[in-house]
């Protein structure tokens, strides 16, 4: 099949770490983190057109990588109009889509409402080469450790959003 590849990074509003806490080199969820991340391996039940590769639930956003199967989005053979939406869905929509339903989990769950977890913005980019995709594989995998230098900690003096990730451990 043919894959696109994309890095994904969705952020809670206002650096709130909403999803647990980074003790030593690792994350502890809490329950919203655990709701968190069910919701994203469900992607796949919920898009059958989407794979999960790496990913990781932080204190206060999530990092992943997803494929998207192409000829499954472009193709789909679904048998009602609804599953047809959903097969062919776009990232944006997955991501807000994903973004609604966690939310919605998490405010039935804790109270909290739906409209104060997320950010809207969705960040994303496509990954075009074996060496860039290495590159992100290794920045999810060391993310925990390297929560007291990540721009979204909450004692970071950078502003809120996107950072380009350039190498291992190097961020501009």
């Amino acid at each position: 099949p043919e894959y696109k590849i994309y890095f994904v990074s969705l952020y809670v509003q206002n650096r709130k770490c909403l999803f647990g806490d980074i003790e030593g080199d690792g994350n502890t969820l809490n329950d919203i983190g655990l709701i968190v991340q069910e919701c994203w391996y469900d992607l796949p039940i919920i898009y059958p057109h989407v794979h999960l590769d790496m990913f990781v639930v932080m204190p206060n956003h999530l990092h992943g990588l997803l494929l998207i199967n192409e000829s499954q989005a472009s193709c789909p053979a679904r048998e009602t109009d609804a599953e047809e939406k959903l097969s062919g869905a776009d990232i944006p929509t997955i991501l807000q889509q994903y973004q609604a339903l966690s939310a919605s989990f998490i405010s039935e769950a804790t109270g909290i409402g739906p409209e104060t977890v997320w950010r809207q913005q969705v960040e994303y980019e496509q990954v075009a080469t074996e060496n860039r995709l290495d590159i992100l594989r290794d920045f999810i995998s060391d993310n925990p450790v390297q929560w007291q230098h990540d721009p979204m900690h909450p004692s970071s003096q950078r502003s809120e959003g996107y950072f380009k990730i350039s190498g291992r451990h190097q961020r501009n």
